[in-house]
């Protein structure tokens, strides 16, 4: 289970890659449809996805990290991937909860099919976080 964990973690690489093009480069990350076009979107909108990306590279390395230490047997993973599950857990539920309300209220946050894959790769940001935190609270109990 503990390798299966650990090739999740690794898996989101390729997702805080996606962030930091983000905030290096936007133009680019639309043309490979990581942040959604600006007449899709409000200026709210893309405000406040745009500061989101910057805080999740400071944030959201852990589980990654966590992933690698799993499969070399690292002895701070489990340290990692509960910090790592928290800040995933929190992202995702807290994101996708904030996409709705947006698109309740109103605000244009993309196509329907650009709003269906934030909230897929949100609820994977759950389920991830929290296998995660119960693989580490599985290996730091002392019982």
């Amino acid at each position: 289970m503990q390798t299966v964990t650990a090739l999740l973690a690794l898996l989101m690489w390729p997702i805080y890659l996606g962030q930091w093009i983000s905030v290096v480069d936007l133009p680019l990350a639309r043309r490979l449809g990581l942040q959604e076009q600006p007449d899709t979107i409000d200026p709210i909108y893309a405000r406040d996805t745009a500061g989101t990306a910057r805080w999740d590279l400071l944030s959201m390395w852990t589980l990654p990290v966590a992933g690698v230490l799993m499969l070399i047997d690292g002895a701070w993973w489990p340290y990692l991937a509960l910090i790592g599950g928290a800040v995933y857990l929190d992202t995702g539920g807290r994101q996708a909860i904030k996409l709705l309300g947006y698109r309740t209220e109103g605000v244009r946050v993309g196509t329907s099919q650009a709003v269906r894959r934030a909230l897929g790769v949100y609820a994977v940001f759950v389920i991830l976080g929290s296998i995660a935190i119960a693989m580490a609270l599985i290996e730091i109990d002392p019982s």
